[in-house]
């Protein structure tokens, strides 16, 4: 090879070379369809850091289309060891939640999810975003079915006059 070709190769590497670092990996392509979806389904997503064990995870947020949502209070179902979620929180002993309904949800979600979290903002997910669409499909469903049960009074706050049957904003 002529040193003329070698001055070529050499500097075309040297363009092209930063070019495909900028590239997108795999998991960074995975990322953005699982966010594209969440937005198509209505959700917000929030990087949310990373877990314990080190892996990042994201909040995937389904605001509250209602201004009773508004008043809920913040409560944290947090899943453990062994699948189950148990209910943490604030709350003060202010949340009457029908246990089997939630651990139907719970149960619903894949593992990667490891705590719903209710707050005056709305209802979130937070999870290690591993999986397809279809995952996210799934989470939405699951936000969507906790705010139609907090809506709805299955899920209610109780002790400061405020209940299902008694709600001044919808009588």
């Amino acid at each position: 090879m002529s040193p003329f070709l070698i001055a070529i190769v050499i500097v075309f590497l040297a363009v092209i070379g930063p070019v495909l670092v900028f590239r997108p990996s795999p998991r960074q392509k995975q990322l953005e369809r699982l966010r594209r979806a969440a937005l198509g389904h209505g959700l917000q997503v929030r990087v949310a850091g990373r877990s314990d064990e080190g892996a990042p995870e994201a909040e995937y947020l389904l605001l509250w289309r209602d201004r009773k949502g508004a008043r809920a209070p913040k409560v944290v179902w947090r899943r453990d060891e062994t699948g189950l979620c148990t209910l943490e929180g604030d709350h003060n002993g202010q949340i009457v939640v029908d246990e089997k309904q939630m651990s139907e949800i719970c149960a619903s979600l894949h593992p990667c999810c490891r705590e719903i979290k209710m707050t005056r903002e709305g209802v979130s997910i937070l999870w290690a975003e591993r999986g397809t669409e279809e995952r996210v499909a799934a989470i939405a469903e699951a936000l969507v079915a906790i705010s139609s049960r907090w809506l709805s009074g299955m899920i209610k706050q109780v002790g400061d006059g405020f209940n299902a049957v008694d709600d001044p904003i919808n009588p």
